[in-house]
């Protein structure tokens, strides 16, 4: 599994403008690329956001940097942002996997938790 974290500063008054604006517009194409699952993280002390996404592998990771849409639609966040995004991709080496409702592992699971 592959993740691509980007960080980049933004005022604390378009935070939340840039969440709606990742849900209109970016999410979707992350998930029309592929996307596992996606997140946009904000550090209000930092004045910093982060967005993380999650890939099969790294190759996936490059698909949406290769689509005039998600061109698009970063260049019209860019407004938001006070600087350019800085971006690197990361190996995912360790996973909680999903929890489900009704299990009773203590909040492990995925590799490592224990067979029941």
């Amino acid at each position: 599994m592959a993740a691509r974290l980007s960080s980049v500063d933004v005022n604390p008054e378009n935070a939340e403008q840039l969440a709606s604006a990742y849900h209109s517009k970016v999410f979707p194409i992350l998930k029309e690329c592929g996307v596992l699952r996606a997140f946009v993280l904000y550090d209000e002390a930092a004045g910093k956001a982060h967005s993380l996404s999650l890939w099969n592998q790294s190759e996936d990771a490059q698909l949406p940097r290769s689509s005039d849409a998600y061109l698009a639609a970063m260049s019209d966040l860019s407004r938001l942002m006070a600087g350019i995004p800085e971006s690197r991709e990361l190996r995912v080496i360790a996973d909680s996997g999903a929890v489900a409702d009704d299990q009773d592992d203590g909040g492990v699971s995925g590799e490592g938790a224990k067979d029941k």
